[in-house]
């Protein structure tokens, strides 16, 4: 989301939306986003096997490149892309077992190379000749973005590797460097976004502040979830974390794809929400954005739970790379490894 570098003219940064976005209407261009979005999306978010969504993945991205081509806008995939992928760790968070969210090899590699490509960019705009230092606080708050989200889909696609070949000592220590650095990677997400000054329109403050904020809590459950799972928490109270925790996945991705739609579907930084309510009251029109993708959010994760519970086992099994009942056992066996260490250097602490 950061890292689209579409900079407004003077007279479009503090023109009124209404003004910008007047007489404007969907193109060829913005449906085909529009579709794209609502096919591929889902497939990422509920593919029922790895395999499933990272094809999902890789032909939206080139559909994505194609619109790009036809004058889309890159704000709308630079938030929709990254909304998609949020979205889809929604379904390991769970079915799995309260720690990070398991997501496969190929999908943990294509968001660290994609975040790798952002961060070349911003200080390469125009190729290895034109590379630069960071110039401005701005340019700062891209890199820290990228580099935090990258390492987050570093670690996950090292974690998918060690534990699809065996690595047990290697598998149990990502584990535990995960605990703390996937929540910390969101924290550092949301607190950089309730200040990220992206786009000047009020609507669009609004946002990224809430966007901020829902990021934090995530990065909050997601370690209680984890930190609770460990210490043997009864299953209703684990199953319960775990639905929120899937949740804040869920909206963090939902409440980006919105965003994307509603204010960068068209250029000059006009969507939806121009179209549809061009005098709204932006702090009313957050509000109910906000309130209506959190229950849409909760009820497709509750609706997940329904409908996942007998195979729930098996998906999970899955989504963490465990082809075999001895993959299974060695994934345990890397948890168990993982916590025994940790009490080990408790007690050559005291």
């Amino acid at each position: 989301m950061a890292a689209a570098h579409h900079t407004m003219p003077l007279d479009e940064a503090t023109a009124s939306p209404v003004a910008m976005c007047d007489g404007r209407a969907l193109g060829p261009a913005a449906w085909y986003a529009l579709l794209t979005t609502v096919v591929a999306g889902p497939l990422f978010v509920a593919a029922p096997h790895p395999g499933v969504a990272t094809v999902a993945l890789l032909a939206g991205t080139g559909a994505a490149v194609h619109q790009l081509s036809l004058g889309l806008p890159g704000e709308f995939w630079a938030h929709a892309l990254i909304g998609i992928m949020l979205a889809g760790c929604a379904s390991p968070a769970l079915s799995g077992d309260g720690g990070p969210v398991a997501v496969s090899k190929w999908q943990g590699g294509l968001g660290a190379a994609a975040f790798a490509l952002l961060l070349f960019g911003e200080f390469c705009h125009h190729g290895p000749s034109s590379c630069s230092p960071v110039k401005s606080v701005h340019m700062l708050a891209h890199v820290a973005i990228e580099a935090a989200a990258g390492s987050f889909a570093l670690l996950a696609m090292l974690a998918a590797i060690a534990t699809e070949r065996r690595w047990t000592r290697a598998a149990a220590r990502l584990s535990t460097m995960r605990r703390l650095h996937d929540p910390i990677a969101l924290a550092v997400l949301g607190h950089i976004l309730t200040q990220h000054q992206h786009d000047p329109q009020p609507i669009a403050v609004l946002f990224h502040i809430t966007q901020g904020r829902s990021m934090l809590a995530l990065g909050l459950c997601s370690v209680v979830c984890s930190v609770a799972h460990d210490a043997g928490v009864p299953v209703a109270a684990g199953t319960t974390l775990r639905l929120l925790t899937a949740t804040l996945w869920l909206l963090n991705g939902l409440w980006l794809v919105h965003m994307a739609a509603f204010m960068y579907l068209l250029p000059g930084r006009c969507g939806l929400h121009h179209l549809l309510w061009p005098s709204a009251n932006a702090d009313e029109a957050a509000t109910v954005y906000l309130a209506t993708d959190a229950w849409l959010s909760a009820v497709a994760v509750c609706v997940a739970y329904w409908l996942g519970e007998p195979t729930r086992a098996k998906v999970a099994d899955e989504q963490s790379g465990w082809a075999t009942v001895e993959d299974k056992q060695l994934a345990v066996g890397a948890r168990t490894a993982a916590a025994e260490e940790r009490q080990a250097l408790v007690e050559m602490g005291r």
